[in-house]
């Protein structure tokens, strides 16, 4: 991925997905160095290098943004480029129409949630904080709660040293507002098997640690499973309880990584992995997948070798 300043307080997120996709997003600036959400050892910069529901928690937290699809670098410079130009400009407007059939419908959208005119959200009034994702194309949308969750099995809030065992809550809702899917999320960065959280514990003589190793966690609860709708909406201020819903009856994926950095020149393109640039410099970072572990339903964490094995072809 690559960061763009546009001006105006804009900024221009460029991803390089590993099946060749192009997705560009355009959010309000983000300061990479800042603090925001889960994973207090994390800042914003970090979370970007993610992959998967933390990049889309961090993007959310900005609370604007729309992402596109591209065909080519080529055509993501001109979209960048052209949202620099001043809207009052008649430039603007030609540009804009003669790039448009290169560039996909919005693919999600950013922002703050509107809990008015809904009797399905009033129950998360007062319990939303981190911006919502909407999937256009599906029209799911995915509602980041408010606050940290432990990870450590330590009651409620924030457990663990260092910000390890922080994780975040969301809610997805179906195109009716209809919650559908419980997630649990966790980040963080380790250089020994004691750094991760206690709920990662049984992972641990899979995992390598070392310098620039981070560690990624996913949870899903399916909320159309009857009585669990109920369960979930009765416990949303005990979010420890909702963690060991998840973790008893839903799914975990568990990922580790190994990460490099290297600084590149203002305008070359960056192919793969992840990059943030301002006006004078760009910093690239790439990430290897070390370890890939499954919690099923049923209690065991099982490898993904899988996951693995698709890893080494990219």
């Amino acid at each position: 991925m690559a960061r763009r300043t546009i001006g105006g307080g804009k900024a221009a997120l460029v991803e390089h997905q590993s099946d060749g996709r192009i997705l560009v997003t355009l959010t309000d600036h983000a300061d990479l160095g800042v603090s925001t959400g889960f994973g207090l050892n994390l800042k914003l910069g970090d979370k970007l290098a993610f992959g998967g529901e933390v990049r889309a928690a961090a993007l959310a937290s900005l609370s604007h943004g729309t992402t596109y699809r591209v065909p080519d670098d080529r055509t993501a410079d001109e979209l960048i480029q052209t949202m620099r130009k001043n809207r009052l400009d008649p430039s603007f407007w030609n540009e804009l129409e003669r790039i448009a059939p290169s560039v996909s419908q919005p693919v999600s959208r950013y922002r703050q949630l509107d809990l008015s005119g809904s009797a399905n959200l009033k129950v998360l009034t007062g319990k939303v904080g981190g911006g919502v994702r909407e999937d256009l194309a599906t029209g799911k949308k995915t509602i980041y709660l408010k606050g940290a969750v432990s990870l450590d099995g330590e009651g409620e809030g924030v457990g663990a040293v260092g910000g390890s065992a922080e994780g975040q809550l969301a809610l997805v809702l179906d195109r009716h507002n209809k919650p559908i899917d419980l997630i649990v999320l966790g980040a963080g960065k380790f250089n020994a098997s004691a750094d991760l959280p206690a709920l990662l514990e049984p992972v641990a003589g899979h995992v390598r640690p070392g310098i620039e190793r981070t560690w990624e966690l996913e949870g899903h609860l399916d909320l159309t499973q009857p009585g669990r709708l109920d369960a979930v909406l009765g416990s949303l201020s005990h979010p420890s309880r909702l963690v060991d819903l998840v973790h008893d009856e839903g799914t975990f994926d568990f990922n580790s990584y190994g990460a490099h950095e290297l600084g590149v020149d203002v305008g070359s393109h960056v192919k793969a992995g992840l990059s943030f640039g301002g006006e004078v410099s760009h910093m690239s970072s790439s990430r290897k997948l070390l370890s890939a572990m499954e919690h099923t339903p049923e209690g065991f964490w099982v490898p993904r070798y899988d996951c693995l094995a698709a890893a080494s072809r990219v």
